[in-house]
């Protein structure tokens, strides 16, 4: 009896590694499931219905979004941005950390103008940027998180203390200049006021 129960175990184990030591090939449609599955496919559709959850369809199976971490769809390989699939990132490099780009664009309402009438409406867009190694969750790809995962890499660190010193000194200059840009504000008010008096 144990002897059986140890060659199941064994045998269960050795299943587990080997799923796990998997090579995923991406040259196939697939979906790369949070617990860790793959599923693969011919046609691979994201839908985001108006008033429904979002789901995917992979030939005949339906797949909710939450359920997704990653996904390939013809040449585009994409990411989940929270980890369970509510937003997704399409990955724009490929290596031994992978760079992800999220593209939000949001239609401004039109507002009422200053004459009463209506304004025009527009478009804004954003970009949000991740990354990770392998099939490891997504990160937001910002100082704090890039310092501690490329301290192994002196060079980029280098290059990544740099960039932040550059946007310290962007920042700056775009604090002093809107200070220049009040205090000559009120330097003119001032002799308007002056003039008015005279």
């Amino acid at each position: 009896m144990l002897k059986k129960t140890i060659q199941l175990l064994i045998a269960v184990l050795t299943f587990v590694i080997n799923a796990k030591a998997q090579e995923i090939d991406e040259s196939k449609n697939f979906i790369y499931k949070t617990d860790g599955s793959i599923l693969y496919g011919v046609n691979l559709e994201y839908r985001t219905p108006m008033f429904k959850k979002n789901y995917f369809k992979l030939d005949s199976l339906t797949i909710n979004s939450e359920d997704v971490k990653f996904y390939k769809s013809g040449v585009n390989f994409f990411g989940s941005t929270k980890g369970s699939g509510s937003s997704f990132a399409l990955r724009t490099i490929q290596g031994k950390i992978n760079y992800y780009t999220l593209t939000s664009t949001y239609n401004n309402s039109a507002p009422i103008n200053n004459t009463g009438g209506i304004g025009f409406g527009g478009t804004s867009t954003t970009q949000n940027y991740y990354y990770n190694s392998g099939f490891n969750p997504l990160k937001i790809a910002n100082y704090e998180n890039l310092s501690v995962d490329l301290q192994t890499n002196p060079k980029s660190i280098l290059y990544l203390k740099k960039y932040h010193n550059a946007k310290k000194n962007r920042t700056l200059a775009y604090v002093l200049g809107g200070i220049a840009m009040v205090a000559g504000i009120l330097t003119s008010a001032k002799k308007q006021v002056k003039l008015q008096i005279l």
